[in-house]
């Protein structure tokens, strides 16, 4: 497996966007295995949300937006062997490593800070 990394420190809720930039030549074969990750990651325990998106400005760039229910979700979900699969295969098809940003809510009494 490569050296990719989506886990972090325990908490509640987990909510990333991972942003994958593909080579032209992998648009189409990317766009496969987002697809089919997608409906074998929305069956592991603690999936809230997990849909992929091109965008529209830029067909080679897609964006997941992942929640989960609690990291320890998160963390299981990183050891299937759907999302090790994908990990593995997907590097090379991209024009560069790919971008997780994570996220938190904010307002409605969500926590301010780190």
């Amino acid at each position: 497996m490569t050296g990719i990394s989506l886990t972090a420190a325990k908490s509640d809720v987990a909510i990333l966007m991972p942003v994958f930039v593909a080579k032209p030549e992998f648009r189409a074969a990317l766009q496969n295995e987002l697809t089919k990750l997608q409906a074998h990651s929305r069956e592991d325990h603690g999936c809230v949300d997990y849909s992929v998106f091109v965008d529209a400005n830029d067909l080679d760039r897609f964006i997941l937006y992942e929640e989960w229910s609690t990291e320890e979700a998160l963390h299981a979900h990183n050891e299937q062997e759907h999302v090790k699969n994908f990990l593995d295969v997907v590097p090379d098809w991209l024009v560069r490593p790919l971008e997780v940003t994570r996220l938190r809510t904010v307002g409605n009494g969500a926590p301010e800070g780190p």
